[in-house]
């Protein structure tokens, strides 16, 4: 962060500040990072009163989906704190009970539900047939909140599933996730600045994609290769460190 962060401003400098594009931001990707900061002191707070533990975090999740659904409406802040924080504690109850949870099997029967309702055909049948049952008490869910709910409920899974299972399957032994995250904001700023002044407009995404595809791809492993690679050896040889120490002692 501390190096993309002057990248960012200097490719800014060098286009004008991105005068002309849609939005002006340096690195509109940085907005998550305040809200994660706020998830952590969220998880810091839920774990001193006791939610954060095998029995009771599934159901404080179920609960707080539920309660997300019924007031999405509300405003901005709520629908993006209330999803981030119930995305955020799920990634940490998988990172701690990933080999007691059926997480291949999950995957692929969420990636099946996740599908069906992409499908227009398919959601509007499952939705005239939701709209068939009468339930006599309880709140009315529109077809928003029900396929937000099935959203909330599936997509986690597709993407924990590809995320732990795609390294093993290929061998990766690089991570350009945090890359492609702090870069690939600037250069398309700079991407979409540039291809403009010079009478090439950039008329489709994918056009955007192909022309930032290269450089973002480089940007990010060197990102790897001098800056987190050898900053995560740092952390992992001062535990191997401390567990040496403890066990002379």
């Amino acid at each position: 962060l501390v190096v993309a962060v002057p990248i960012g401003w200097l490719l800014a400098a060098k286009s004008d500040y991105f005068a002309g594009n849609i939005s002006s931001l340096v690195n509109g990707s940085l907005w998550t990072l305040s809200w994660e900061a706020a998830c952590y002191v969220a998880a810091g707070l839920l774990g001193a009163v006791g939610v954060l533990t095998r029995r009771a975090l599934p159901a404080f999740f179920a609960a707080a989906v539920l309660v997300y659904i019924t007031h999405m409406a509300d405003s901005d802040t709520f629908r993006i704190g209330v999803s981030m924080l119930m995305l955020f504690l799920v990634g940490g109850y998988v990172a701690v009970m990933g080999d007691e949870i059926p997480l291949q099997r999950l995957g692929i029967v969420a990636l099946l539900v996740h599908t069906a309702i992409v499908i227009q055909p398919v959601r509007e049948a499952l939705m005239q047939g939701w709209a068939s049952f009468e339930f006599a008490f309880g709140p009315k869910f529109s077809d928003r909140q029900i396929l937000t709910f099935v959203h909330l409920a599936t997509y986690p899974f597709i993407v924990l599933w590809i995320g732990m299972g795609l390294p093993r399957l290929v061998k990766l032994k690089t991570d350009l996730s945090y890359g492609v995250y702090i870069y690939a904001w600037p250069l398309q700023q700079a991407a979409v600045y540039w291809m403009r002044e010079t009478g090439h407009p950039i008329g489709h995404p994918l056009m955007l994609f192909g022309i930032v595809l290269l450089p973002l791809f480089l940007l990010s492993y060197l990102s790897w290769m001098l800056i987190e690679r050898p900053a995560l050896g740092m952390k992992r040889r001062s535990a191997f460190a401390q567990t040496a120490q403890s066990a002379v002692r």
